[in-house]
């Protein structure tokens, strides 16, 4: 632009002098003067003024010569006498004026041109970063805050804050994140809450190996604001760039903070077109200051873990700005973190889903992702979103974490543990990747890498929290250890921060731990407390998961008649009824009912469901639930029929462990028992992230591969089976002895005769 407008400014006095002096040569050149000046030659013919034509020329090509300028026909001049021609008029000819043009376009060509050489290779001073080599893509840089010198004190928080947004859509670069951050300041023996200064932000990025620190000031300017920032070379602390943008006023101070942005992503090598494509600042954030400011004290908030206040400053941001799209998405997840009602959480993510276009790219899917999760559960569209996320931003610490748990859900346990390692070992590394990573090796069966992992995770967040009681509690059952599963569930119900969701997890993980020993009557009794507890608080998801789970335990235990009994106890529909729509776990409901056999209820729950329009009942969960529910009932009387469906339908999912019970023990009982083994082996290795059932399992499937080796006639796998089985449930209630018994004699009878005969095959 700057070249282009050169050449204007230098090209219209040429034109309009060329034009001045010809359209003035046009005014004389046919008149009587000029052809008086004609001369005649040495054979005394007039020479015609006809051979003067040229560029130079105003007569019209089409225009009829006059008679007497044109030449006698027969004869052909040897010469034209010159004609005399001012030397301005020479000069600025039209011919000159043309080629001039053309010149001056291929000068501007090729200043482009070396100009982005020069840009795009380093050389000058317009090179890039990533072309000098000093800066790659990807490379981590950690954003210090801005030190303010204006008259409004929380400017430089927010400058930081607004920033932050912008440069954490860049490809270039990988914006280390602010929970990353504080856990480098506690291993350096600071508390994790201070400002985090140029000097701090420089020996943060030292110790971690990030390659760049970004920082600078805020000081009023008159009415306006001036704004200077530089990145700076951690290692060697030299000042690899500066920028500087001003406010005139505070309604320009956004826009000027875009522009920061910009231009901080362009010296860092990151391409013009996709930094000019996206959208301004104003619109994938506020336009209003003031709501910005809200939002950046509900971050910090939040940070601290004050969640209650934390909410608060959120909901004033969206009453200054209704739009503002992130306030929403990150309302949703302080509500989550809150332990919040799944309505609240549902309300706010919907909103940042409708407003989804004035987000940037990556919280946009993002917001996308956590709608998927809390509000349609479609987890095919929130793992796509996440790895749409990730394609963009390889490290983003939320997706990595997020896509890890939604995997889970889907029995992908594998895939889970790689983006969780993914994290903790780059700049990914957050204190949810760190504390959900010990639990899914454990659930994979790999105990020696979950204690590894935990003991990793305690050194980096030192300190008893409801979070290293929980872990404890999920490396301990799915290790088959009920009694410290027990013991964490104890430890965490101690702690004060124990309150609301926290409260239900302690009670999960006593009624976990009771059911692996066989204890039911007191895993049931703490299920009924929990229940209550949950309903005086009106969180009704939860309690309809305690009301559920005991009714779960008795058919995996496979005392149907039990189950019949603890479900007349239960007012599900109560629960249902006293729920918001979008909180309302009619799958829960509905697979509990089908396991049952009851087929009309089953029926009705899914007409509710469907006839709610929630965005739940037109989604994919709708119609998985109703396939299982269509299965499992068929299975009671057609275990073939059953197990086919089942397995067709976790295909459709793309859920490997997806009904794996119910699929063993329809295989089981059609005699399948090849089939039986793998997918009780299975149940063995683990796959979903089941608090309650999943451990379960793994004791009880001891007790059914004791029957399926045994049918099988692999009398020793078969004891080695029965005698796992024997051991865990040797305190068992006296109602589930006669169970530990029959196992026993099978022990006894394998062993001692080695006689291949049948064990309990059908029971259970």
């Amino acid at each position: 632009q700057p070249f282009a407008l050169i050449l204007l400014i230098i090209g219209l006095p040429v034109v309009l002098a060329t034009a001045v002096v010809q359209e003035g040569m046009s005014g004389r050149a046919g008149g009587p003067e000029e052809r008086d000046r004609s001369r005649v030659n040495d054979s005394g013919r007039e020479a015609s003024t006809a051979s003067t034509e040229g560029p130079g020329s105003s007569e019209r090509a089409d225009a009829e010569p006059e008679p007497d300028s044109i030449p006698d026909s027969g004869t052909t001049p040897a010469f034209s006498a010159p004609v005399r021609v001012s030397k301005r008029s020479s000069v600025f000819t039209w011919r000159n004026a043309i080629a001039g043009g053309v010149a001056a376009f291929a000068l501007l060509g090729v200043l482009v041109t070396g100009y982005f050489v020069m840009w795009s290779t380093g050389i000058g001073p317009v090179g890039s970063l990533a072309a000098q080599g000093v800066f790659n893509e990807g490379d981590a840089v950690v954003l210090a805050q801005f030190e303010n010198t204006s008259d409004d004190e929380s400017l430089g928080e927010m400058i930081t804050e607004a920033l932050r947004v912008d440069l954490a859509g860049s490809s270039m670069m990988t914006l280390v994140e602010p929970g990353r951050v504080k856990d480098a300041l506690r291993r350096m023996g600071r508390t994790g809450e201070e400002t985090l200064n140029a000097e701090l932000a420089r020996e943060v990025a030292i110790r971690d190996g990030f390659k760049a620190v970004i920082h600078g000031t805020v000081g009023s300017a008159g009415s306006g604001y001036l704004f200077v920032a530089s990145m700076q070379a951690a290692e060697s602390g030299s000042v690899l760039a500066t920028f500087r943008e001003a406010a005139r006023s505070p309604d320009e101070v956004i826009d000027a903070i875009d522009k920061l942005s910009q231009d901080i992503r362009e010296k860092s090598g990151e391409s013009l077109r996709v930094i000019k494509a996206e959208e301004p600042l104003e619109k994938v954030s506020t336009s209003s200051l003031e709501a910005l400011r809200k939002y950046v004290e509900g971050e910090r908030l939040g940070d601290e873990a004050q969640y209650g206040r934390a909410i608060s400053a959120m909901e004033e941001a969206i009453e200054l700005d209704p739009e503002f799209a992130m306030a929403y998405r990150k309302l949703a997840v302080l509500l989550s973190s809150a332990g919040g009602s799944l309505a609240s959480q549902a309300e706010a993510a919907t909103r940042a889903y409708q407003l989804r276009d004035r987000l940037t790219r990556r919280e946009r899917y993002l917001a996308e992702a956590y709608y998927h999760n809390a509000v349609t559960q479609d987890l095919a569209a929130e793992i796509q979103a996440y790895e749409t996320v990730l394609e963009g931003f390889p490290d983003d610490q939320t997706a990595l974490n997020n896509i890890a748990l939604a995997l889970v859900s889907r029995t992908r346990l594998d895939e889970a543990v790689r983006y969780l390692e993914r994290a903790v070992n780059g700049p990914g590394a957050s204190a949810p990747a760190f504390t959900n990573l010990p639990a899914y090796l454990a659930m994979a069966n790999r105990h020696d890498e979950a204690q590894g992992a935990l003991a990793r995770m305690e050194a980096r967040y030192p300190g008893r929290t409801v979070w290293t009681a929980w872990l404890h509690f999920g490396l301990a059952s799915f290790k088959g250890d009920g009694t410290g599963a027990h013991r964490a569930g104890e430890d965490l119900l101690s702690l004060p921060e124990a309150q609301g969701g926290w409260k239900n997890a302690g009670n999960l993980a006593l009624i976990t731990g009771d059911a692996m020993g066989g204890r039911l009557a007191e895993a049931h009794a703490h299920s009924v407390q929990a229940a209550r507890e949950m309903r005086q608080m009106g969180l009704w998801d939860q309690a309809l998961f305690d009301e559920v789970g005991p009714i779960m335990i008795e058919l995996l235990l496979g005392r149907r008649e039990k189950a019949a009994q603890v479900y007349s106890l239960v007012d599900l529909e109560g629960t249902l009824d006293s729920s918001p729509p979008s909180e309302r776990q009619y799958g829960s409901v509905v697979l509990v009912r089908a396991s049952l056999g009851l087929e009309r209820e089953v029926e009705r729950t899914l007409q509710r469901w469907g006839e709610e329009m929630t965005p739940s009942s037109t989604g994919p969960i709708f119609e998985e639930t109703r396939r299982a529910a269509e299965a499992i009932l068929s299975g009671q009387t057609m275990p073939e029929q059953g197990l086919s469906a089942l397995n067709d339908l976790a295909r459709d999912m793309n859920c490997p462990g997806c009904f794996i019970w119910n699929r063993a023990q329809f295989a089981e009982r059609a005699g399948r028992l090849s089939e039986a083994r793998d997918f009780f082996l299975a149940a063995l290795q683990g796959g979903s992230d089941d608090y309650l059932l999943e451990p379960l399992k793994r004791v009880v499937a001891h007790e059914r591969l004791g029957a399926v080796y045994e049918a099988m006639g692999n009398l020793p796998k078969a004891a080695e089976h029965y005698a796992i089985f024997a051991r865990a449930w040797a305190e068992a209630d006296e109602d589930l002895q006669p169970r530990v018994q029959a196992a026993r004699e099978r022990i006894a009878a394998l062993e001692g005769s080695g006689a291949p005969e049948r064990g309990p095959a059908g029971q259970g």
